[in-house]
């Protein structure tokens, strides 16, 4: 074998290798997006109360809630904290609810809070603070008060962060609102949500963040290199006729690709929008509603703040999307290579 063979098949190799981690990658990063599309994120800019929350939270209790979703309130803002070193620009997170509702990465050691004075926090904290991630039960402070907190937890983040149980006389911006079961959702998260904020006197949000949306390129990005790799399959054996000791491949692979495709479109279907079935693509009344729908979202989107957990499912689905097409090239390569060969021949 020559060397360039040798070489080229080295590649390929390579090529493969990298394109089925990279797609492995993907489907890693898949389900926890998943879990972070199924809850909605209202915004508030007259600030809501601790009572407000309190009485908010038992109404999602009582058989009254028709949504199923259940609240948990929380706000955002920037602090100093002092371990046995100190961290300026620390983002602090206080919540009234469930912790998972917020952050649905699991704990990288201990527990999440039971109750005040104590907090879960990021290792990127805990290496600033202390230089270390084995810090439970270790005690932080604020710069700006004299309140200590225990810490309880520690999850994987980069970011400096911590979270800790609010107090009685909190001011709430944020509502993130999820299935009560954690399990489902609502198939209009978006109007089950407005729903849910006006029978439980929160009243209309000034804006959502539809996380909910999220299903739909979820769901391209992990199956993006088997349909991609497919079509590349089309194109590149439909324009030159294989040599008669190939055909049989050729229909072996259509009528894999033909499986695949039925196979994966009842899944593309089942998460799609209403909008995006072709049940009322001919009435003009339907695009016109569409249309002012979509102004609408986009509208809310401009004045909704950014915050830390936005920015991190932005990351995510950026790497996610990444990670499929850089998957669907590599395979795409092999398989050009693949055809070269067996044209050559």
């Amino acid at each position: 074998m020559s060397g360039h063979k040798r070489f080229r098949r080295c590649i390929v190799l390579l090529a493969v290798l990298a394109g089925f981690f990279l797609w492995w990658q993907s489907l890693i990063l898949s389900p926890i997006l998943q879990s972070a599309a199924g809850r909605n994120e209202l915004y508030y800019a007259e600030p809501i109360t601790a009572v407000q929350a309190e009485n908010t939270r038992e109404y999602a209790g009582s058989d009254r809630n028709d949504t199923g979703l259940w609240p948990t309130f929380w706000h955002q803002d920037t602090i100093t904290c002092d371990g046995v070193f100190s961290a300026d620009n620390v983002i602090c997170i206080r919540y009234l609810g469930e912790a998972t509702a917020l952050w649905p990465f699991s704990l990288y050691s201990g527990t999440y809070p039971a109750g005040l004075r104590q907090a879960f926090i990021s290792t990127g904290l805990a290496q600033d603070l202390w230089g270390s991630e084995d810090v439970i039960g270790c005690t932080l402070r604020s710069g700006q008060s004299d309140d200590a907190a225990k810490v309880c937890g520690v999850f994987q983040s980069t970011i400096p962060m911590l979270c800790i149980w609010a107090e009685s006389d909190t001011a709430f911006d944020h509502v993130m609102v999820c299935a009560s079961d954690r399990t489902t959702a609502p198939d209009d998260f978006y109007a089950a949500a407005q729903e849910f904020a006006l029978q439980s006197g929160l009243g209309a949000p000034l804006a959502i963040g539809w996380h909910s949306a999220l299903v739909l390129p979820i769901r391209l990005f992990c199956w993006l290199p088997v349909l991609l790799t497919g079509l590349c399959w089309l194109l590149i054996f439909g324009k030159k006729s294989p040599p008669a000791g190939h055909k049989i491949h050729r229909e072996i692979a259509g009528w894999l690709i033909a499986l695949t495709v039925a196979f994966l479109l009842p899944c593309f279907l089942a998460p799609l929008p209403s909008w995006l079935i072709p049940g009322q693509w001919s009435n003009l009344a339907f695009w016109q509603s569409l249309w002012e729908t979509l102004q609408g979202r986009w509208r809310e989107q401009l004045v909704f703040p950014g915050s830390v957990f936005l920015g991190w499912q932005k990351e995510l689905l950026w790497k996610d999307g990444l990670c499929s097409i850089m998957a669907s090239v590599c395979l795409s390569v092999v398989l050009y290579q693949s055809s070269m060969k067996s044209h050559s021949k």
